[in-house]
């Protein structure tokens, strides 16, 4: 298994937003290349999504924009893995950080939150920051009107 970076207890990060649909739609917005380039930065996720899986995200032109590997794995409701930003060489340099998907019914929405386990002394922690809320913000857009989310 890839090296897994420093090692933090704690969310250093938690974004939490309700979705209108139901968990399964949100899981598969979370696992489907096809609809992560719609709000990921325009980016495709790859996976077997099995524990110690790599997982890849890449461009359009098949760029790798980050990769990493499946710690945890419980469909549709949790996803824990190991997140590598590519992007930028600080970042690439900085290693991975755990990142924690959950998915969860709330008396009718969905709930999904995602936990950033990252060093706050970090360029990590600060991408991940303004990075994750308009990433989660984008799928809920993508999910509640079928369009991606505009703006950006």
């Amino acid at each position: 298994m890839p090296d897994e970076g420093v090692v933090v207890t704690a969310p250093a990060h938690t974004y939490k937003v309700f979705i209108a649909c139901d968990v399964d739609e949100a899981w598969d917005a979370i696992v489907n290349g096809d609809k992560t380039i719609h709000y990921y930065y325009g980016t495709m996720v790859q996976s077997d999504w099995s524990v110690a899986a790599p997982v890849r995200y890449t461009s359009p032109d098949g760029t790798l924009v980050a990769d990493g590997f499946i710690v945890t794995i419980d469909p549709p409701h949790r996803l824990e893995m190991m997140f590598h930003a590519r992007w930028d060489p600080e970042l690439d340099q900085e290693g991975p950080i755990r990142m924690v998907w959950t998915v969860e019914d709330n008396n009718g929405l969905t709930a999904v939150t995602v936990a950033s386990f990252v060093d706050t002394d970090t360029k990590s922690y600060t991408d991940w920051v303004g990075g994750i809320p308009f990433i989660v913000s984008g799928m809920k857009t993508l999910l509640e009107t079928g369009k991606p989310m505009t703006g950006a």
